[in-house]
């Protein structure tokens, strides 16, 4: 008001302030800190093989621990795939509170109804660049990098079940990641 050339008491500003009712929001920071036992992450990256091919690798992971439950390769994600690696990474009752998730096409309608039969909430996570979101792929991409390395320096990766032999020996699912 003062930049308007418009004088006014602090006394009148603090009487048409709004206030703030209840505690203020969480941060994704404190958020993630208090619920990791219950939040999983599910998140896919790319490999080429060595006849051209894409191979998309998916991984979950936990956040309590940052413990990797499962993985797998494919040449075709769909969301009817995904949603068998949901159920049988979480068997019975182990399904998580959360579960991360970018918001790449490949996660459908049959993906975000297993979800929600299994009770777990999803939360779709913004572009890396666009916020500051704390998402998944730091991790895949660091168990990605370190297991293509491991693939890569012995033999080209040839197909979608080489690379998931391949990752099974070296980064066996239950390994923490951090």
């Amino acid at each position: 008001m003062l930049k308007l050339g418009i004088e006014v008491s602090q006394a009148t500003v603090a009487k048409y302030m709004m206030l703030r009712r209840g505690r203020p929001s969480s941060t994704w920071r404190s958020f993630l800190r208090n619920e990791a036992v219950g939040i999983a992450a599910i998140d896919m990256f790319v490999v080429p093989s060595a006849t051209l091919r894409l191979l998309f690798v998916m991984l979950i992971l936990d956040h309590d621990r940052r413990k990797i439950v499962r993985f797998d390769v494919t040449q075709h994600p769909t969301a009817g795939w995904l949603s068998r690696q949901v159920t049988e990474a979480f068997p019975w009752d182990t399904a998580p509170r959360f579960l991360l998730r970018d918001r790449d096409v490949s996660y459908g309608s049959i993906f975000r109804k297993r979800v929600e039969a299994m009770g777990i909430t999803e939360v779709q996570q913004r572009h890396a660049h666009h916020g500051r979101t704390p998402t998944s792929r730091e991790s895949s991409v660091r168990f990605g990098g370190s297991a293509w390395t491991k693939s890569s320096s012995s033999t080209s990766t040839i197909s979608a079940a080489f690379f998931h032999r391949t990752l099974t020996i070296t980064t066996a699912p239950g390994r923490i990641f951090h």
